[in-house]
C-alpha cells in the first residue's frame, strides 16, 4: 500500500528512471525539468530539500532569499546554519523529529532571527529500498494571519472586559442562537453563563414577545426594542435591548445589551400615581371648598322655611328629606377635602373611579 506521506524515487514498470512520469498518455516536454524549476522557484512559500544529515540539497527562490546566499552556495551547507545560524538544529526542529520517526510533522514556529511567524511542514523522502534519505521542507509565512489572529483575541478580550464591566446584561448571538453572554446577564435571567450558552433566545422571551423577536431575528434588524423576558422561575419582568451588529471570531454576531427595565417602570407608575395624586388633591380641595358654602346656604334656606311654614300640613317631612340630603352632601365634601392618596375601585361598564373612601384613609 503507497504512503501518502512520503516521497519515494522508486521506479515503476512503466517510467524509466530517466524519463518525466506520464499521465493518460500525456508526455511532459524535454524541457520539463526546467519547468519543474520555474514552478519551484515561483512558489512565495520557502521550500528546501534536506537530506538526513540535515544538508542543503536544494532551495528555491524563496528559500534563498531568506538565507541571502545563491542556490548552487547553499547545496550542501546545513540548514541550521543558514536558517538560523547555530550550530545544530533547534529542539523543535520539524526536520529532526521526521528523521526520528519518519513521519510527516507541521508546526507553526516563530523564527526570532526573521522576526516572523512560520508554518512549517516537512515531507519524509525515501530512496528505492524504503530507506529515509531526506525530506521536503516547506515554510509558509503566516506572520500576517498570526497578527489578524492575535488582533481578534485581543479585540474579544477588551469585549469580554467592557461586557463585565457593564451594569447591563450582555449577550452575542448568531441568529437565534446564543454564542455567549457575560455575568451580569446570566444572574439577571437567574442561570449560569454556561447554561445559557448555545441556548435558543427564544426560551428567556415570554411566550408573547417570542414572535415579534422571531420576525426581528429573520430581518435582520437592530435598534432599540422592549421585551418581556421570563426567568428560570418563571417570573416575566420587561426589559430594554439595545442591539447592533459586530464582527466576532471571523463572522458577524449580533451584540445586544439588555437592561432590567423593572425598577423603572415600577418608578414610572409611581410618578404617575404621584401627578394623579396631586391632581385630584388639587380637584378634591377646590371641590370641596366650592361646594361648602351653597350647602350652608341650602341650610339655611332649608331653616327658613321650615320657621316660617311651621304647622303646614306635610311640608315638614319634605324639608326633613333635604335636610337629610344636604348633610350627605356636606358629609361627602369633608371626604373629599380629608383625600391623601391616590385610591380606585372599579365601576360599572368596567369603568374605573376614585374610591373616596380609601383615598380619604376611611378603608383599608
Amino acid at each position: 500500500m503507497a504512503d501518502h506521506g512520503k516521497l519515494s524515487r522508486k521506479k515503476t514498470t512503466d517510467t524509466a528512471q530517466n524519463e518525466a512520469p506520464s499521465l493518460d498518455g500525456f508526455s511532459p516536454p524535454k524541457d520539463f525539468p526546467t519547468l519543474w524549476q520555474l514552478a519551484f522557484d515561483a512558489s512565495p512559500d520557502m521550500i528546501s530539500i534536506l537530506d538526513n544529515q540535515h544538508r542543503i540539497v536544494s532551495v528555491n527562490k524563496a528559500m534563498a532569499e531568506i538565507i541571502q546566499c545563491a542556490p548552487s552556495e547553499a547545496r550542501g551547507s546545513h540548514c541550521f546554519q543558514k536558517l538560523h545560524g547555530t550550530d545544530r538544529p533547534p529542539r523543535a526542529c520539524p526536520h529532526l523529529s521526521l528523521l526520528e520517526d519518519g513521519k510527516a510533522h507541521h508546526s507553526e514556529v516563530y523564527d526570532e532571527g526573521l522576526n516572523k511567524w512560520l508554518l512549517v511542514s516537512v515531507i519524509p523522502i525515501v530512496n528505492e529500498g524504503g530507506h529515509l534519505t531526506g525530506s521536503i521542507h516547506i515554510a509558509r509565512d503566516i506572520t500576517i494571519q498570526k497578527q489578524i489572529e492575535q488582533a481578534l483575541r485581543e479585540s474579544e478580550e477588551r469585549l469580554r472586559h467592557l461586557s463585565e464591566a457593564t451594569v447591563d446584561g450582555v449577550l452575542l448571538s448568531r441568529g437565534s442562537r446564543i454564542v455567549t453572554t457575560n455575568r451580569v446577564l446570566a444572574e439577571m435571567m437567574g442561570y449560569t453563563m454556561k447554561e445559557m450558552h448555545a441556548t435558543s433566545l427564544l426560551k428567556f422571551i415570554a411566550p408573547e414577545d417570542r414572535q415579534r423577536l422571531i420576525n426581528l431575528l429573520r430581518s435582520g434588524s437592530t435598534g432599540v426594542y422592549e421585551f418581556r423576558c421570563i426567568r428560570k422561575d418563571g417570573t416575566i419582568f420587561p426589559v430594554e435591548a439595545h442591539s447592533k451588529a459586530i464582527a466576532y471570531q471571523g463572522g458577524m454576531v449580533f451584540q445586544t445589551a439588555i437592561r432590567d427595565l423593572t425598577q423603572q417602570k415600577y418608578d414610572d407608575e409611581q410618578r404617575m400615581i404621584h401627578g394623579k395624586t396631586l391632581g385630584m388633591l388639587e380637584l378634591a380641595g377646590a371641590i370641596g371648598h366650592e361646594f361648602n358654602q351653597p350647602l350652608m346656604a341650602l341650610q339655611g334656606f332649608i331653616d327658613i322655611v321650615q320657621t316660617k311654614f311651621a304647622g303646614t300640613a306635610g311640608i315638614s317631612e319634605y324639608l326633613n328629606k333635604m335636610r337629610q340630603q344636604v348633610q350627605r352632601l356636606s358629609a361627602l365634601t369633608r371626604k373629599l377635602r380629608q383625600i391623601t392618596q391616590y385610591r380606585t375601585k372599579d365601576y360599572a361598564g368596567g369603568e374605573t373611579i376614585i374610591d373616596i373612601e380609601k383615598a380619604a384613609g376611611k378603608g383599608s
